[in-house]
This record gives structure tokens, C-alpha cells and sequence, in this order.
């Protein structure tokens, strides 16, 4: 393995599959960072996303979906948690169907 082979992720975007939004009111731009650093682990909030239009009929949701910033299940998170990978800050995040429906 070369560690210096890089590789970009992406979505399948199957038509099941929902798009995502930012459900929050916080700046899109300032979401990962607080004064340009990292979030303390301790600290870090929940991000909520939400559903975008238009929303499938029945719902298949997939283990990673691509906004600004990737999102992706707790599968995905326990094997990149595991690696311990530098560079990279996994944050927790909320996804709703609608204000009352948590999908996770």
C-alpha cells in the first residue's frame, strides 16, 4: 500500500437514496471548525441534516451520502475511528425526515 494514493468517495445516488440538507442554524461555512481549529472532542456538537427535495416515495438510506462534507453511517465511522487516520475529525450528526422523524 502507497501511502501517498489518494481516492475521492462518492454517492451512487440511486433514485431511493434522499439528498441531504443542513437543518441547522448555524453558518454552513464555520461547521467544522471553531476559530479555524478543530472542535475539542469533548465538546463537539450535533449536526442536524434533514431530508431535501425531492424526497423518494420509499427511502433506502445508504451508508454515505455526499453534501459539502461527507456523511455516513456508523458502519463507515467504526472502521475510519478505528484507523486512528491524522487529519481527519469525525463529528457526530442527527438525520430527521421531517422536524418530529429521526431517521437515525
Amino acid at each position: 500500500m502507497n501511502e501517498f494514493e489518494y481516492y475521492l468517495i462518492g454517492s451512487d445516488y440511486k433514485p431511493r437514496t434522499p439528498l441531504l440538507r443542513d437543518d441547522d442554524d448555524e453558518d454552513e461555512d464555520t461547521w467544522f471548525l471553531v476559530d479555524n481549529k478543530p472542535f475539542p472532542e469533548k465538546s463537539a456538537r450535533l449536526f442536524k441534516l434533514c431530508f431535501n427535495s425531492p424526497i423518494p416515495k420509499k427511502v433506502i438510506m445508504t451508508d454515505y451520502h455526499c453534501l459539502p462534507n461527507s456523511v455516513f453511517s456508523q458502519k463507515i465511522f467504526d472502521v475510519l475511528n478505528g484507523l486512528k487516520i491524522y487529519g481527519i475529525q469525525l463529528l457526530p450528526a442527527e438525520i430527521k425526515h421531517n422536524k418530529t422523524t429521526k431517521v437515525f
